[in-house]
C-alpha cells in the first residue's frame, strides 16, 4: 500500500488536532518502508520487480521480515516513537505515541494487500500471512484504495475544520495526485519492472530500490507535514485576527 498510508496519517493527525505537529504522523505512516529501503541496501530485504504483479507495486515481496514481520514492526515502531520522535526530535510523548501508532497502522493496512507469503510473525518465521488483495484483484484493489483515500481524507478535512478551523484541502489534493500517479498505468514501478526484466539492473538493483523507497516516502511525508503544519498556523493566526477584530 502507498497512498492509503498517507491518508491514515492525515486522519490520525486531524483527530489529535493542532497541538501535535504533523511530522510524527506522516513520517510514522512511512517509517517501515523507509527502513525497508535501508534493508534492501544492506541485502536484508529481497523485493523482486515483476511486471506481472499489480496493481502498481509491480513487485514480489520475497523477503521483508526484518521490517515487516510482526515482531520487527513492533520494535521499529517503538524505536520511531520513543527514540526518533521523543528523544531525538524532542516531540512530546503524545506526539511520539502518535508516530508509533501510525507505524503500527501502516503494518495492519499492509496485511490487507500483500500476498499470503509476504508477512510473518518474526524474521524467518514459518507461518506467513497476508490477504493478497493486490494479487487477487489488481485493478479493483487500486480503485478501492483510492476510494478509501477519498473517504478518509474527507473525514480528516472535516474534523480539522471543526476542531481548529484548519483548511487541509491542499493536503487532500496532494493525496489525490499521489493516488493517480500510482495507478496501474502510470506507476514508476512499472518502468522499473520493465527495465529489470528487459535489461537487468545487476548489482545496482538494491541501490535503485533504496532510492525509490526513500524518494517515494520521505519526500511526500515531508510535503504533507509542511502543508498540515502551515494549515494549523494559518488557522491559529486567523483566530487571533478574529479576536482583534472584536
Amino acid at each position: 500500500m502507498f497512498h492509503g498510508h498517507f491518508a491514515a496519517g492525515l486522519l490520525l493527525k486531524a483527530i489529535y488536532g493542532p497541538s501535535i505537529p504533523a511530522w510524527p504522523a506522516m513520517m510514522g505512516s512511512s517509517f517501515l518502508d523507509i527502513i525497508g529501503g535501508l534493508d534492501a541496501l544492506l541485502g536484508l530485504t529481497v523485493i523482486t520487480p515483476s511486471s506481472a504483479r499489480g496493481p502498481y507495486m509491480y513487485s514480489t515481496f520475497t523477503f521483508i521480515d526484518w521490517e515487516h514481520s510482526a515482531l520487527m514492526m513492533l520494535i521499529w515502531s517503538s524505536i520511531f516513537g520513543w527514540a526518533v520522535c521523543h528523544h531525538h526530535a524532542g516531540f512530546s510523548k503524545e506526539a511520539s505515541m502518535l508516530g508509533a501508532a501510525c507505524s503500527v497502522l501502516h503494518w495492519l493496512m499492509d496485511i490487507l494487500v500483500v500476498e499470503s507469503t509476504a508477512l510473518t510473525l518474526y524474521p524467518h518465521g514459518n507461518y506467513h500471512f497476508g490477504l493478497g488483495l493486490y494479487e487477487k484483484f489488481p485493478i479493483f484493489s487500486w480503485v478501492l484504495e483510492c476510494i478509501l483515500c477519498a473517504v478518509v481524507a474527507g473525514a480528516a478535512s472535516r474534523i480539522s475544520l471543526m476542531r481548529s478551523g484548519a483548511d487541509i484541502s491542499r493536503a487532500c489534493v496532494f493525496l489525490g495526485i499521489l493516488s493517480l500517479l500510482m495507478s496501474p498505468w502510470t506507476s514508476p514501478l512499472r518502468l522499473v519492472a520493465y527495465i529489470h526484466e528487459t535489461y537487468g539492473f545487476g548489482n545496482y538493483l538494491s541501490y535503485v530500490q533504496t532510492a525509490g523507497f526513500w524518494t517515494a516516502y520521505i519526500i511526500p511525508a515531508t510535503i504533507f507535514s509542511k502543508i498540515l503544519d502551515g494549515a494549523d498556523i494559518a488557522a491559529q493566526e486567523g483566530r487571533k485576527e478574529g479576536k482583534r477584530g472584536e
